[in-house]
């Protein structure tokens, strides 16, 4: 109230904008069920030209020109992580100290550019609880048992605790892998494909990826 003036003054409140890096639920979170003519087309060639390394002469009859063979042997670096012959326990790798592991997302080292591309790429967006609920539980039912790397337990221990989070990466990781096994009509395009939404998944993995999000090497 201005006395001098007799007028009252109003004073605006803020309307408070919502941080874009908050992790949260939404509906703006559901992954897109579309892609473009480009990429559709991109995918046709890519396929047709798979299929024809996949033909059963390649794939059946013995190797007797020369070419690009790998061998997955005990030459491989994956031997490594099986075996330490310099130990009794097949241990080759060791936790860090707490005070040199990265445990949460670098959010300080990020500038504004690289937050701003995360936010267009959906990163910091999930999907409604319930689906969210369900593309996990269906990477765990379908892919964890093929693909051991994750342990469920502790998982889900952080997966249902709002103050401590699982990673970002990782949660983003895991929807990604379970749209391709869930069969939720949300995530499925007019041909009944998941490839559109399995596709945002990715983009939003990989864009927290390329921008070193996470620091955690073995959460990476």
């Amino acid at each position: 109230m201005d006395a001098q003036h007799g007028r009252t003054i109003v004073i605006p409140r803020e309307i408070p904008t919502r941080d874009k890096t908050v992790v949260y639920n939404s509906p703006e979170g559901i992954p897109s069920t579309h892609v473009s003519e480009a990429y559709a087309a991109q995918q046709i060639t890519h396929n047709n030209t798979w299929s024809q390394y996949m033909q059963p002469k390649f794939a059946r009859a013995p190797i007797k020109e020369a070419g690009r063979v790998a061998y997955l042997g005990e030459s491989s670096n994956l031997s490594l992580l099986v075996h330490d012959k310099h130990g009794k326990f097949d241990v080759v790798h060791y936790p860090l100290p707490e005070n040199i592991r990265g445990a949460r997302a670098r959010m300080n080292e990020l500038d504004t550019v690289e937050i701003d591309i995360l936010h267009q790429r959906g990163a910091f967006l999930l999907p409604p609880r319930q689906l969210c609920d369900e593309l996990v539980e269906a990477y765990f039912k379908w892919i964890a048992p093929v693909v051991p790397v994750i342990n469920r337990s502790r998982f889900m221990r952080r997966y249902r605790d709002q103050k401590n989070p699982p990673s970002l990466l990782l949660l983003q990781a895991i929807l990604l892998a379970g749209s391709r096994v869930c069969n939720n009509p949300q995530l499925m395009d007019a041909n009944g494909s998941t490839t559109p939404a399995a596709m945002t998944f990715y983009k939003r993995a990989k864009a927290l990826y390329d921008a070193n999000y996470e620091d955690d090497r073995v959460t990476i």
